[in-house]
């Protein structure tokens, strides 16, 4: 439960960060020195980042846990499964 709200809390988080940095640049025009496009610029960046990376892994969650390691293994040996029954039927044909 833990992990899920500091997901939502960073996604949401990173999609305000966007939507403010859209909103200064928008609202500042074309008045920007270096230091402050540099600014904002990695503000935008790190915004979509933490949304992209909480959406990506799940809410945050690492993406080497267990039951991810479970999943990968069982779909792995599923592949292999079908590539037998496959290999079979094109021997018997």
């Amino acid at each position: 439960m833990k992990k899920r709200i500091t997901g939502a809390i960073t996604f949401f988080s990173g999609i305000i960060a966007v939507m403010f940095v859209t909103y200064y640049l928008i609202d500042k025009g074309y008045y920007l020195d270096a230091e402050e496009i540099f600014f904002w610029l990695w503000m935008g960046i790190g915004g979509v980042s933490a949304s992209l990376y909480v959406y990506w892994t799940s809410d945050g969650s690492s993406p080497f846990t267990e039951n991810f390691k479970v999943k990968r293994e069982n779909k792995l040996l599923k592949s292999k499964i079908e590539q037998k029954k496959l290999r079979k039927e094109l021997e018997e044909d």
